[in-house]
């Protein structure tokens, strides 16, 4: 595995975000900057011992499993057995947009068909989905994710284009996205993240990809603003460093900063000083597994 590199294709999202990191205040100030070799190899480290640790586990959770698809590895049949039944029991029918995506995810991960997900059409859910803002910004967001780089019904209800226009309207005049598109939203660090993931997607997919990277360049400036906002928790620093990598920029300073939350058995805190977390585990995993990559884990 190797550090993302380069720089961003975004430029001002580039320059804006990784501006002020530590290890840009550091050079700025004529310290040495984040060791990106250093932090690459101690990257790889923690990647491979949380997929060791997931190999070894006979229940994973749908993320636990999706990181460990992603590197290589690969799930207990039980998962894939108690996956297909879910759907099934389900009769291919979820109240969430979410769990469709979700879904739909990890079976494309695994190399499965989620149009053919257990004798259902996951993808087909998807696109005729009624009410996509029923989870606020998050419906559009996971939904384009999950349809992204799919061939796609011409009379679909949903496809990468209008999802796209969809979550452009949770963003605020400062660059943040809202989770609701309602008067008095506020902007949430997580969300921005998220809707920048999803409108790179849409970007390199759509002739007008201008105005989403003019987007999500304002979006990026937004995190970059509130860096101390990020650094709360471990989940907000994973989400940070999947944003950065999905819009072409380098994450190195912001891996670094998530490293400081791995504890000596593998894992990852909610909070610094605090126990080990699943959910912040999780992130953490496909969040480094962006910075291998050099680009989006979805």
């Amino acid at each position: 595995m190797n550090p993302a590199g380069g720089t961003s294709a975004i430029n001002a999202a580039s320059g804006n975000a990784v501006g002020k990191t530590p290890a840009a205040s550091n050079a700025a100030a004529g310290k040495p900057a984040v060791d990106r070799a250093a932090v690459g190899k101690r990257a790889e480290d923690a990647v491979s011992a949380i997929t060791a640790a997931y190999a070894k586990k006979t229940s994973l959770s749908d993320w636990e499993a999706y990181g460990l698809l992603l590197n290589g590895g690969s799930p207990p049949k039980s998962y894939f057995t108690a996956l297909d039944k879910k759907v099934k029991n389900a009769k291919g029918a979820f109240r969430k947009v979410t769990d469709y995506a979700r879904l739909a995810l990890v079976y494309r991960a695994a190399g499965k068909n989620p149009a053919r997900a257990a004798g259902y059409d996951l993808i087909g859910k998807i696109c005729s989905f009624g009410d996509i803002g029923k989870q606020g910004a998050n419906g559009p967001i996971w939904a384009l994710l999950a349809l992204n780089g799919r061939t796609l019904p011409k009379n679909a209800k949903w496809n990468v284009g209008l999802l796209a226009d969809e979550i452009l309207k949770y963003q605020l005049p400062g660059g943040g996205f809202a989770l609701s598109a309602s008067k008095n939203a506020s902007a949430d660090a997580d969300i921005t993240c998220m809707a920048v993931v999803a409108l790179s997607a849409a970007a390199k997919a759509q002739k007008d990809g201008d105005r989403l990277r003019k987007a999500m360049d304002s979006a990026l400036g937004y995190l970059a603003d509130n860096a101390d906002t990020v650094k709360k928790t471990s989940e907000a620093v994973s989400q940070y460093v999947i944003a950065l990598c999905a819009a072409g920029g380098d994450a190195s300073a912001w891996v670094d900063v998530l490293l400081g939350w791995r504890l000596g058995d593998g894992t990852f805190a909610h909070e610094k000083d605090g126990k080990s977390d699943a959910i912040a585990t999780e992130q953490a995993l496909l969040a480094l597994t962006a910075y291998a990559r050099g680009g989006s884990v979805y």
